[in-house]
């Protein structure tokens, strides 16, 4: 049985043990740069917080001989398990009262992403896109995060615009910038001994060192930045993660690094966390972000 029947008859078997006022749907989970996955979501009819069962693994097992009755068994009892102890991704339809405050926003790269940019509000940020997301407090030491799409946008009858800003301002009230010197991160995992050279360039992230690239187009973060600095600044996005961010002297050397990074992004980044394959320049005097070597 290929996939894509496969992933249907496994929800009609779940489906034909659930109980009554149960549902399930097969959803498909976007994840950044075009990675996604297949899921079955359970839900109560009265709840507005649902478990996301990944499908794949499932269908590694039933090309081995696993029985269809036997995993959507398990599939019920993981749904048990999750409602128990909150350990799973979730899918989450809350109003927007209860996600205002909680909603903050990562930056993605919009070509890589545009499938999904089609159902998901956003800010346009020279190649990039800032996306909102909000947590949700599931009660288990970590929150999980969903994506606001356009069907929330519609369900709060909110604008799109107004979601996006307060996505902005949470976010600057939340995280705190961290600017740290390369060479002294790199000195605090290598052997004390070793001696490492000063490449003269500084590490931009949130204080989790998680999705913190987008910290440059908080509003005042690069001109403070240059501000200490006195100069302009060359921007290297490293990934999603975290942006590098040198004095720039010259911009001649602009083509040289845009190579650079073109060249980590193939061979050294995860596919799911590259964030572009260019490099920017922010000008102190007009206050403005550019692409340094956009031919």
């Amino acid at each position: 049985m290929e996939f894509e029947n496969f992933k249907w008859s496994l929800l009609e078997a779940v489906r034909g043990k659930l109980g009554e006022g149960m549902l399930a749907r097969l959803n498909k989970i976007e994840k950044n740069n075009g990675f996604s996955y297949d899921g079955i979501t359970i839900f109560k009819k009265e709840s507005s917080l649902s478990p996301v069962i990944a499908v794949g693994p499932y269908y590694e097992r039933y090309q081995g001989g696993g029985s269809l009755e036997d995993m959507a068994e398990e599939i019920l009892e993981k749904y048990e398990e999750a409602i128990a102890d909150r350990r799973m991704p979730f899918r989450s339809y809350p109003d927007y009262a209860s996600v205002r405050e909680s909603l903050f926003f990562r930056v993605i790269n919009k070509e890589k992403n545009k499938l999904l940019l089609e159902n998901v509000p956003s800010l346009t940020r020279l190649d990039l896109a800032l996306v909102a997301y909000y947590s949700v407090d599931i009660g288990g030491e970590d929150d999980t995060v969903v994506m606001v799409r356009n069907e929330d946008i519609r369900r709060w009858k909110i604008e799109e615009n107004v979601v996006l800003q307060k996505a902005v301002q949470n976010t600057a009230r939340r995280d705190e910038v961290r600017l740290s010197s390369l060479s002294e991160m790199m000195k605090a995992m290598l052997p004390e001994e070793e001696e490492i050279p000063d490449p003269g360039l500084y590490v931009l992230s949130n204080e989790q060192a998680s999705y913190g690239a987008g910290l440059i187009f908080l509003p005042g973060v690069p001109a403070r930045i240059s501000d200490v600095f006195r100069t302009d600044l060359m921007i290297i996005p490293s990934s999603v993660h975290e942006v590098l961010i040198c004095p720039m002297a010259d911009l001649s050397h602009a083509g040289r690094f845009g190579a650079l990074v073109r060249e980590v992004n193939q061979t050294q980044v995860p596919p799911q966390d590259i964030l572009s394959d260019h490099v920017y320049g922010y000008f102190r005097e007009s206050g403005t972000l550019k692409i340094l070597d956009q031919e």
